[in-house]
């Protein structure tokens, strides 16, 4: 038969002594007296001890599997088990099996209705963890029950000492289970001993939850107990305990009717308040009554229809007379998705009832909560509400209210962690889901970072979310950061992390719009995630089971080979950074040297009091940081200067503005149109103030030039541009010929420019030009004559064609080209790169 048995208590780590504050010095020649401070006294803490031992022994035995009883199967299963302020067991762990699957459960089974006197700390009930054996003994061939099994004291571990820190209640406390005072309340309104329903009707927690004996038959069982709970409602009509066990054998026959009659009758009795039901048993007949709610919401969530008349602009795959069928719909979104979202967006019709129900079911699992602040049903049902409305702020207060009512748990912290991403708080957010996980489990934390599923690799390693980390500047990864928060929603309102709803959430996150359609028990969504059709999934119409439709699925396959994963701006606002970056070869080989020049964009300065830090950082292959400088900068215009070795493989610049955390981010590879290491035959282009130089040799170092930032629009009809020529032949093949021109992004039209090379006064469409600056290269800065360009947006780019033959390029892709009046001259034309601020 079963005999706990547990270690002896840790005991509580000693706590040393503050040390005495030395004395201050003396004060008018006179020494000063001093006090000392006290030494610090260890709190006192008492551990749990067992209400009953015999009666909690006799209710462990009643789990052991009788087949396994008297087949000599037994074994040992070690617990870790919340004991409440109250007494009662929650959140049970299992640290060590017994290798019997059906020990095991009897074991997580039967240690919930332990009851315990709690712990105490200078005589004041808390919650800790305890951790014990239940040892399952087969019985022997001749074996008597004895009168008195012992059952020793729980340990107590040491690492799970329950502590009040100073700001409040960290540790986890989950609400414990109203099914102590239900089942008593029921016992009471049969008029039966516990053991006399156990042989009419099997046991009070089975009829509680509405689940027939073994072996017995649901059908007749469910008959019985039904006239048996009718019998105690209309003895003891106050007693909420029949209504609420007799509505959940309704909702196992399918009748949702009845079981909501049930509760509210269930729920006026306990308010009627002539028996003493205790809030919590209160609050879950509310949160059982917003349940059933819930699933005739979920019956015209986002369920609608689109008018025919606006789906017949649509059409675009025959089909017969009549209405717009579902298969009309599917198809028509995988072969003309735009015309279908645009109907969709403009004529789509809302269920009314969608709205009503919602109210409805909130008010429920608000009045559970006001019953009893700690149920974790209604909170999280609460809060997975706010954030389907995306009330970030609303979100973070009410998380942050349950898990102080819960003295912190996890789901509360998971929900926090959600809001705080949401607001842009990255950094907060980690914490909470670090300290989620904390009670959680490794064996989850696990599965929320695993991202092998969503074509990111085979595991969750540092060096996957490296390549992704969109503000280097910051303590945390915010993409990593966005990844948990879509894993605690998934989680919470999907169940789990492997259902196709949650694969879906966890790749592409929140859809801009689901709606919809369907008739009788199914329902077919369309999440509208932007371009491109929307994702497809079908789900029971009071569900939310979802799994994708066979058109949704091949979609997100073939989506997923071009697009494995998308994180969005709706955090953190991270900018492209208008800036012109150029990379020249560097002095050895496999090297390179970069140029960056920059305006700062008054979007990141909201205050003039803002200061902003600009960081440059060179990455290796996997997105690691290879280097990283940073520094407070001061002024509009900012230009750097880096070098980058045959293991950068690329380069970003950022600017960052700690106070409202914007940033804005230049990234580029490393080295232009080779692999890292690799010698390019020729540097970017450098777009530069235009000016005349009378020598034919020039250097980047030249003082006189002055580098523009890729936003500006220049005012005068002529631009400079510098650049430089490698690998060049030093004899009679030294001679090449150049030529600047202008291709049309719209047509593609290629207008031939006339420039001025350095050294010349003349301006023409081509020149042959012979190595300068050093053996087998060549720099080159040419002023180029604009004033003929029309307006548009072009590539500017230069060719020089050697005495070979061959050619080598380089160019500047959405170069714009416009007029810039003023009141001295209207025609004036300019040249300027793409402006503003693009959200990635």
């Amino acid at each position: 038969m079963p005999v706990s048995t547990v270690s002896t208590p840790v005991a509580e780590p000693g706590v040393r002594p503050l040390p005495v504050s030395p004395p201050p010095p003396s004060v008018s020649g006179a020494d000063q007296p001093v006090d000392e401070l006290p030494a610090f006294r260890s709190s006192r803490l008492t551990y749990p001890t067992l209400v009953d031992e015999d009666a909690d022994q006799e209710l462990i035995r009643r789990h052991y599997p009788p087949d396994l009883q008297r087949a000599g199967v037994g074994g040992t299963v070690r617990l870790l088990v919340w004991v409440a302020a109250d007494g009662s067991v929650d959140n049970v762990q299992t640290q060590s099996n017994s290798g019997v699957p059906a020990l095991d459960r009897a074991a997580m089974q039967g240690v919930r209705s332990l009851r315990f006197n709690p712990a105490t700390r200078d005589g004041r009930p808390v919650g800790t963890y305890v951790e014990f054996d239940l040892v399952f003994e087969p019985l022997e061939p001749d074996w008597v029950p004895p009168d008195v099994v012992a059952v020793g004291a729980p340990e107590v571990p040491a690492d799970f000492a329950y502590e009040i820190p100073e700001e409040g209640p960290l540790t986890v406390s989950i609400p414990a289970q109203i099914q102590m005072e239900a089942r008593d309340l029921l016992s009471v309104a049969l008029g039966a001993s516990e053991s006399e329903v156990e042989a009419r009707l099997g046991s009070l927690d089975g009829l509680l939850a509405g689940d027939p004996p073994e072996g017995v038959s649901p059908l007749r069982w469910r008959s019985q107990a039904g006239d048996a709970l009718e019998r105690a409602m209309a003895r003891d009509p106050d007693n909420p305990a029949p209504a609420l066990a007799l509505a959940r054998i309704r909702l196992k026959q399918g009748l949702r009717a009845d079981a909501r009659e049930l509760l509210g009758r269930g729920l006026e009795g306990a308010e009627r308040g002539t028996r003493t039901i205790s809030p919590r048993l209160v609050a879950e007949l509310n949160y059982e009554m917003g349940r059933l709610v819930r699933e005739s919401w979920l019956s015209v969530a986002n369920l609608g229809e689109v008018p025919d008349e606006a789906l017949a602009a649509v059409a675009c795959t025959r089909r017969g007379p009549g209405p717009v069928g579902l298969e009309t719909l599917l198809a028509w979104n995988y072969v003309c998705p735009v015309r279908l979202g645009e109907a969709m967006a403009s004529s789509f019709v809302p269920s009314e009832r969608g709205v009503e129900e919602r109210r409805a079911m909130v008010a429920l699992f608000r009045s559970a909560v006001e019953s009893f602040p700690g149920h974790v049903g209604a909170n999280v049902a609460i809060l997975l509400d706010i954030a389907d409305r995306e009330l970030w702020l609303d979100l973070l207060n009410g998380a942050r209210r349950f898990a102080w009512d819960t003295q912190g748990h996890p789901y509360g912290f998971l929900m926090s962690g959600l809001a705080l991403q949401r607001l842009g708080r990255a950094e907060e957010a980690l914490e909470d889901f670090e300290q989620a996980f904390v009670v959680l489990g490794e064996d989850t934390e696990v599965a929320f970072r695993d991202v092998s599923g969503l074509g990111m690799g085979e595991d969750a390693s540092d060096a996957i979310w490296a390549g992704l980390d969109p503000i280097l500047q910051t303590e945390v990864n915010e993409r990593e950061v966005e990844h948990l928060a879509r894993a605690s929603y998934a989680y919470l309102r999907f169940g789990d992390l492997t259902s196709d709803a949650a694969r879906l959430w966890l790749r592409y996150g929140r859809p801009a719009t689901v709606r919809a359609f369907g008739r009788a028990d199914l329902r077919t969504e369309f999440w509208d995630y932007g371009q491109g059709p929307d994702v497809t999934l079908s789900r029971p119409a009071t569900s939310d089971e979802r799994s994708f439709t066979p058109e949704g699925e091949a979609y997100v396959e073939e989506l997923s080979g071009v697009f494995p994963h998308w994180y969005g701006a709706r955090a953190r606002p991270l900018y492209s950074l208008p800036a012109q970056a150029v990379r020249f070869r560097g002095l050895e080989p496999g090297t390179a040297d970069i140029e960056v020049q920059l305006d700062v964009p008054p979007a990141l300065e909201t205050f003039e009091s803002d200061s902003l830090d600009i960081g440059l950082f060179l990455l290796a292959a996997d997105g690691s940081a290879l280097s990283a400088t940073t520094r407070r900068i001061a002024g509009d215009n900012v230009r750097l200067r880096t070098a980058a070795g045959p293991d950068v493989a690329g380069v970003v610049v950022e600017l960052y503005n700690a106070r409202t955390h914007e940033a804005a981010a230049l990234r580029m590879p490393a080295f232009r149109g080779t692999e890292a290491g690799e010698d390019p035959r020729v540097s970017d282009l450098w777009l530069v103030k235009a000016a005349a130089t009378e020598e034919r040799e020039v250097s980047r170092n030249d003082r006189w030039l002055r580098p523009l930032p890729r936003p500006d629009v220049i005012d005068d009809e002529e631009v400079g541009l510098f650049f430089e020529l490698y690998d060049l032949p030093v004899d009679e093949g030294r001679f090449y010929r150049i030529a600047v021109e202008l291709v049309s992004e719209a047509s593609g039209e290629v207008v031939a420019l006339p420039y001025r090379p350095s050294g010349q006064e003349l301006f023409g469409t081509e020149w042959t030009r012979s190595t300068s600056g050093y053996p087998g290269g060549s720099t080159e800065y040419v002023t180029v004559d604009l004033s003929a360009a029309q307006p548009g947006v072009y590539e500017l780019r230069v060719t020089a064609e050697l005495a070979s033959g061959e050619t080598v390029s380089t160019s500047l892709s959405g170069v714009r080209l416009r007029v810039a009046r003023d009141e001295a001259d209207e025609d004036r034309r300019g040249v300027g790169l793409m402006s503003g601020l693009e959200m990635y």
